[in-house]
Parts: structure tokens; sequence; C-alpha cells
């Protein structure tokens, strides 16, 4: 009979589900496992790093130069402005998302077997 709230290995049992019968218990682990090497996961990470925080200061410029002077109040520099906060919202919330996919799930290495 299961209980409520569930006991802790049923919660994580649904997520160390294995395709290949008989593998020992201790072998499961809750986190996907990184399918990169060391080397190329820091490679990534200060890649990723060095553009998020040139698309985050730069297009955070572009909006504090329109928004503090007047001169630059018109209708085409606040389409840029408007640019530069969805480039901001890109770096913000894509950004890492795609550097975790590319650590976790190996799409940025090319096998060549």
């Amino acid at each position: 009979m299961t209980t409520f709230p569930p006991d802790q290995t049923e919660v994580f049992s649904i997520f160390n589900q294995t395709e290949e019968p008989g593998q020992d218990e201790e072998e499961h682990v809750f986190f996907p496992p990184v399918k990169q090497p060391p080397y190329l996961i820091f490679v990534y990470s200060l890649a990723y790093l060095l553009i998020f925080v040139s698309a985050l200061v730069g297009n955070t410029m572009v909006v504090v130069v329109v928004l503090r002077t007047p001169r630059m109040r018109n209708v085409t520099n606040y389409f840029i402005a408007n640019l530069a906060v969805a480039d901001i919202l890109v770096a913000v919330f894509c950004i890492p998302i795609t550097l975790l996919s590319n650590i976790f799930n190996g799409t940025g290495q090319q096998n060549h077997k």
C-alpha cells in the first residue's frame, strides 16, 4: 500500500528507469549524466558567459542611453530600445537553457566514429 506523501525511493524510482534489466540500484542517479567531457564544459561555459555578459551589458547601455538622453527619444530609437529589451530577455532566458542542453544532451559534440 502506498502512503502519502510517497516514500523518497518511490519518487526517485520514476526517474531512474533503465533500459537494461538487472542493473544494481546503486548505479542509478537522479540527475541525467553529463554527455560532454570536462574541457568542453569549460569551453562552453566560458563562451556562453562571454556572450551572456556582453549581451546584457551592451543592450542595457542602449536602453539607458535612449531613456536618459532627451535628444535620443524618437520613434526609431524607441524601436531600437525595444529590440534591446527583447535581446536582454533572450539572453536571460535562452542562453542558460541552451548551455545546459548542450552539456546534458551532448548536442554540441560531433560524433566521428
